[in-house]
């Protein structure tokens, strides 16, 4: 059977900003060395499912960025949403564009630490898809008790390393995800989904018809699909892996043992636990600062506290009002 891979990589990256612009969202940033993020996931796909395996969904304005990024993608292998809606929609757009087979939808902008237990642990979801006739995703074991992430909890085993999904559940208050974080049988849901194309079919027709014939509003995947599918397994994931959702990404895996995540020339006097990023020779001083996030960004800067960058997006709404 045939495997292909989809790349989701219309996703806006508002936590980002001023770094992540509609012109150049999340995917396409280089925050860890020379790759860009979608770089990054297409290298790691492409062993394997080959070059005439992998796909990329975007809106057509980011086409040719896509093409910078990956110059090695099949002619014909980036597919143009016309309208994007997240990720239900844009799923249901590659549904109709690819031919019969097995077909596994990934994030652009997500971090994995080993590829190689990232190739084991995608093997055993396609087999699982592939023989159970369900959607497997990879589940991450939390970390830490994370209000930010949607999670699933695990039901019985079905095979070597694969179990049911008893459900998906939404992004947790503390108090919740303290106790999913404990019970050893929930984990992070990280965004990929695979299954024999006719499968999502079947499940889209049952459960979002309008979805797939392109009609509606906006949806995720999650919310369309996921939580109401009878047909869920998971794979825990044994490798490490982020989201990369907002600027606190980078201070998890860039910080080291400083006082501050320092990606700038920075002086700073009795500042400590913030997020320092600038651009060539811009020096940014600070004085007597905490848990702030600091970034300077061609002709924007923004200042703002740790704990209030899911505001960004409230931010960016008013900056679009009124036309700055």
């Amino acid at each position: 059977m045939r495997r292909y891979a989809v790349i989701l990589a219309g996703g806006k990256g508002e936590r980002f900003w001023p770094l992540s612009t509609p012109e150049r969202p999340k995917p396409f940033l280089r925050l860890f060395g020379s790759k860009s993020l979608l770089e990054a996931t297409g290298d790691r796909l492409r062993p394997l499912f080959g070059e005439d395996g992998v796909y990329v969904a975007v809106p057509p304005a980011l086409t040719p960025l896509v093409r910078e990024h990956l110059p090695w993608l099949r002619e014909g292998h980036v597919l143009e949403e016309p309208e994007p809606k997240d990720t239900a929609f844009a799923v249901a757009f590659a549904l109709r564009a690819l031919p019969e087979g097995t077909l596994a939808f990934f994030p652009a902008d997500h971090y994995v630490g080993d590829e190689e237990a990232f190739r084991q642990d995608l093997a055993l979801a396609l087999e699982g898809a592939e023989s159970l006739g369900g959607i497997v995703t990879l589940g991450v074991s939390p970390s830490y008790p994370a209000t930010g992430y949607g999670y699933l909890e695990r039901g019985e085993e079905v095979g070597r390393r694969l179990f049911r999904v008893r459900r998906f559940l939404e992004k947790p208050s503390r108090e919740r995800a303290e106790e999913f974080f404990r019970s050893g049988r929930h984990y992070w849901n990280a965004g990929i989904f695979v299954a024999r194309k006719e499968v999502w079919l079947e499940e889209f027709r049952e459960h979002a018809p309008g979805v797939l014939e392109g009609q509606g509003e906006r949806v995720s995947l999650d919310y369309a699909v996921m939580e109401k599918t009878r047909r869920a397994f998971v794979v825990p994931a044994s490798f490490p892996w982020d989201d990369l959702g907002d600027w606190r990404a980078l201070e998890r895996h860039l910080k080291g043992d400083g006082e501050n995540l320092e990606l700038a020339r920075h002086v700073g006097l009795d500042t400590r636990g913030s997020i320092v990023y600038a651009h060539g020779d811009e020096v940014i001083v600070t004085i007597g600062l905490e848990d702030l996030l600091i970034v300077r960004e061609g002709q924007v800067t923004l200042i703002a506290r740790k704990d209030r960058i899911e505001d960004l997006k409230r931010v960016l709404r008013l900056l679009t009002e009124e036309k700055v």
